[in-house]
């Protein structure tokens, strides 16, 4: 374009020749010359003195007739506030208080304002990672957005936090040489100490599976355990060597869940084999596409500490809305015995009372019209029998196990010189004359 301003200077172009088409000063793109210069595109209907640079300009700048004379371009980054900018730090950085076309930032503009935004969608509103608002996406932050997995092999040698927490006073670290992927992998640090636990956890995002490397070996096989916990649910134990590595992956719900990982020691204090156990590669999956936010850790609401929408069968109770959700609660059944009402399927009370399993007591526990049935005998019950001397007693069901109790009883003791202990006091012929 430099070079179209440039003939037409040499061709003597005036542009403050009068226009035949409205009677103003020319101006670029009206004056009828046939040439098409930057910034005017209509005539304004003013004298075109020069430099005003307005939508009869010729540079392209201005978007108002400023009436000043016509000077040369003004320019982007030469640290002057010119007319048509909204600002000019004099460099063309992105990241700072103005961008490197003079304007204002603002979140969307695709940079990461230094200091103000953790991150900028690219006016693409939400991407992994990244919330409308400009903030680094993370479940209980109030945003619903995407929030990305964790993968994690450990490669700078550091184990950062977040994500990671790591347990006191015995967690894992990370450890050079001994990887299945890379370089480095994190190890337990409780070699040796009798009756602890080393740990590390974090809560992050999957979407539905979690794998990851491991391998060890305890000292005391059978006692010592290594263990990986989703939310507190062991989902992997192991008490024999793995002197290798390897990869497991276990299925989860997607969502935001706290894996854990752990090695137990037992109270043996030897540091036998290896005596540790490494993790490598965490890979949880991702994104997750929330379904809610609302940045509290509460479960009766309608959005879960997941991130996911509360719903019937979750087995959270949706604070009235529901009545129970997978639940029951205690009932009197209908022969008076302490039975459990279910939760029906719409989580609401299901009315009915199931009476419980038959219990040694004496009573008809499960409504069916005998007591004790499942047992040898009744609670309490009693039935004829003959003593080791020939006599006639009683034996007597046992209230706690209800089976015979194999004592045969008289109501009193009979004087027969010590032969029988009829009464079954533990005592023969009390009160009797000595033999």
């Amino acid at each position: 374009m430099l070079v179209v301003l440039l003939a037409a200077v040499d061709c003597g172009h005036d542009w403050n020749a009068a226009d035949a088409a409205d009677g103003d000063a020319l101006s670029p793109a009206e004056d009828g010359d046939g040439w098409i210069e930057t910034g005017d595109a209509v005539s304004d209907g003013e004298a075109d003195a020069a430099g005003d640079d307005g939508a009869d300009g010729n540079d392209g700048f201005e978007v108002a007739d400023d009436g000043a004379p016509d000077g040369p371009p003004p320019a982007c980054w030469n640290g002057v506030v010119d007319p048509g900018e909204e600002c000019d730090d004099g460099n063309d950085r992105n990241e700072d208080e103005c961008l490197n076309v003079c304007s204002r930032p603002w979140c969307g503009d695709g940079y990461v304002r230094e200091e103000v935004e953790e991150c900028d969608p690219g006016g693409l509103g939400v991407v992994p990672g990244c919330d409308a608002d400009c903030t680094l996406a993370a479940c209980g932050d109030g945003t619903t957005g995407i929030v990305p997995g964790l993968v994690d092999g450990f490669e700078g040698g550091t184990l950062a936090s977040p994500p990671w927490e790591n347990g006191t006073p015995y967690g894992f670290a990370p450890v050079a040489g001994e990887a299945a992927e890379g370089a480095w992998a994190v190890g337990s640090t409780n070699a040796g100490v009798r009756d602890s636990t080393a740990w590390v956890q974090t809560r992050v995002a999957t979407s539905g599976e979690v794998c990851f490397w491991f391998m060890g070996e305890s000292a005391d096989r059978g006692r010592d355990e290594f263990r990986f916990l989703v939310d507190g649910s062991e989902q992997l134990s192991e008490t024999r060597a793995q002197p290798t590595w390897v990869r497991v992956c276990r299925e989860v719900t997607p969502g935001v869940h706290t894996l854990r990982w752990e090695y137990a020691r037992g109270n043996r204090g030897s540091t036998a084999g290896i005596d540790a156990y490494f993790i490598d590669g965490v890979d949880t999956g991702g994104p997750f596409v929330e379904e809610c936010d609302d940045a509290n850790l509460d479960n009766t609401d309608a959005c879960l500490d997941t991130c996911r929408a509360a719903s019937c069968g979750d087995g959270y109770v949706w604070a009235d809305r529901e009545e129970c959700d997978g639940n029951s609660r205690t009932c009197t059944t209908s022969c008076r015995s302490i039975g459990a009402e279910a939760c029906g399927r719409d989580c609401s009370w299901s009315g009915l009372c199931s009476p419980p399993a038959e219990s040694c007591n004496g009573f008809d526990d499960d409504c069916d019209g005998v007591a004790d049935e499942t047992y040898t005998c009744r609670a309490g019950a009693s039935r004829a029998c003959t003593n080791a001397c020939g006599r006639s007693g009683t034996e007597s069901c046992s209230t706690v196990s209800c089976t015979w109790n194999g004592a045969c009883c008289l109501p009193v003791e009979l004087c027969d010189c010590g032969t029988c202990d009829d009464d079954c006091d533990g005592v023969t012929d009390e009160g009797c004359v000595p033999c």
